[in-house]
C-alpha cells in the first residue's frame, strides 16, 4: 500500500514538473534579392504536433517600429509541415522597414497568435533606371522614368538630362514624372538619390521645336 502511494506521489510530482513545449517563431534577417526586392524570412523553431497553423506571414511598416496586425504585409494562408517561410516586398531608396513574423495556430478550436521579434532592414541599394518614355521628347515636355529604388519624396530624386537638372513633378519608389529642362540635349538620363546614382542604358532624343528656338 505504501509502495503504491509512493508511486502515485512520484507520478503526480512528475506531471507537475513536466514542461510543456510551446510554439515558437523566429524572425530572420532580410536580404536584398533581384529586381530591387527585399526577401523577409522566418523560421518556426518549435511547433508541437497538437497545434495546426491556420495563417502565417509578416507584419511590416516603414514608420511603425513595432508593427501589428494592422500592418499586415500579406497573409500567406494555411499550411502544414512548415519549418521556414519567406515573403518579398519593395522599398524605396534609403527606406527602413520594421518587420516581424507571425503565425496563427489552433488547438482544440482555440486560436492564438505567435509573434517573432522585430527586425529592421535598411535599403541601401542604388536607384535603377529600367526604362523611360517617350524615347524622343521636346523641351518642357514630360518624361516618365520607370525603375527601382527611387525616393517617394520628389525632392530627394536628382534627375538630369546630359547633366542638366530636370524638375521632378511626381515620384514613387518605382516611377518618376519629370519635365525636360530648357537647356537639355540628347544623351543619358541620370537619377541620383543621396550619394547613389544610375544612368539610363539608352539615350533620350531631345528635339527643339520652333517656339523653343526663338
Amino acid at each position: 500500500m505504501r509502495l503504491l502511494l509512493s508511486i502515485l506521489v512520484l507520478f503526480s510530482m512528475a506531471q507537475c514538473n513536466r514542461i510543456e513545449r510551446v510554439p515558437l517563431i523566429a524572425t530572420q534577417e532580410a536580404e536584398s534579392i533581384a529586381d530591387g526586392r527585399v526577401s523577409l524570412k522566418a523560421e518556426i523553431v518549435d511547433l508541437p504536433s497538437v497545434y495546426k497553423i491556420i495563417d502565417y506571414g509578416f507584419m511590416a511598416d516603414t514608420a511603425i517600429k513595432n508593427p501589428s496586425i494592422k500592418n499586415l504585409l500579406r497573409s500567406l494562408g494555411k499550411k502544414e509541415n512548415l519549418s521556414t517561410f519567406s515573403d518579398t516586398t519593395i522599398l524605396g531608396a534609403n527606406q527602413r522597414l520594421y518587420y516581424k513574423a507571425y503565425m496563427v495556430i489552433s488547438r482544440n478550436n482555440v486560436n492564438d497568435t505567435i509573434l517573432g521579434d522585430v527586425k529592421v532592414y535598411q535599403n541601401n541599394q542604388p536607384p535603377i533606371i529600367k526604362d523611360f518614355s517617350p524615347k524622343t521628347s521636346y523641351i518642357d515636355s514630360l518624361v516618365t522614368i520607370q525603375g527601382l529604388n527611387f525616393s517617394s519624396n520628389a525632392s530627394e530624386n536628382l534627375v538630369t538630362f546630359s547633366g542638366i537638372q530636370a524638375e521632378v513633378l511626381k515620384a514613387s519608389i518605382t516611377t518618376l514624372l519629370v519635365r525636360v529642362p530648357m537647356d537639355a540635349i540628347s544623351g543619358k538620363i541620370k537619377v541620383q538619390v543621396s550619394d547613389k546614382e544610375s544612368f539610363s542604358l539608352e539615350d533620350i532624343n531631345i528635339l527643339r521645336d520652333f517656339w523653343t528656338d526663338l
